[in-house]
């Protein structure tokens, strides 16, 4: 059995000015800012199983606004195993990343860089009972929470789902 193996490097800049980076009514300060994404997705194939896991990272930063700056990470794998009537594929998805939100506060407004994980997670086994007839099995899960948002601002979310 002939086995690959491929390793993808890639990198991204983007610099842009932004008049508004709050999105406020009032009058805001302008800021450059520069984002810089570095992933690295590595792919082992076999004729009957592939692997991929992908590692990216985010670099955020801001002049003026330097609270904006964040460091985002994401991890994604991908596994997929072939037999000669059935299939099985599973993903998992990692992110943290920054989140920013408004409040209303009685005085004033502030702006809150609150961290956001996320994980997801699906599956599927597909089975070819005939030609014409495939059994599919399928479920996901996914998990979003925020570190130490402002009371009552973010509310994160668990859901899974199943199915035949």
């Amino acid at each position: 059995m002939s086995a690959e193996l491929a390793v993808r490097p890639e990198t991204s800049t983007r610099a842009f000015y932004d008049n508004n980076p709050r999105l406020r009514v009032e009058p805001s300060t302008g800021v450059f800012a520069t984002i810089n994404e570095f992933q690295a997705e590595t792919i082992y194939s076999r004729p009957t199983f592939n692997v991929g896991f992908t590692p990216r990272l985010r670099l955020s930063r801001y002049t003026e606004e330097t609270e904006l700056d964040s460091e985002d990470y994401f991890v994604r794998l991908a596994v997929n195993k072939f037999f000669e009537r059935h299939q099985f594929a599973g993903e998992f998805n990692y992110s943290r990343e920054a989140s920013f939100t408004t409040e209303q506060t009685d005085s004033d407004r502030f702006d809150v860089n609150v961290p956001r994980t996320s994980l997801f997670v699906n599956f599927s086994w597909l089975y070819a009972a005939t030609e014409r007839l495939n059994i599919t099995v399928f479920g996901n899960a996914a998990d979003v929470s925020f570190d130490a948002a402002p009371q009552g601002s973010l509310i994160g979310l668990r859901t899974i789902r199943n199915g035949v």
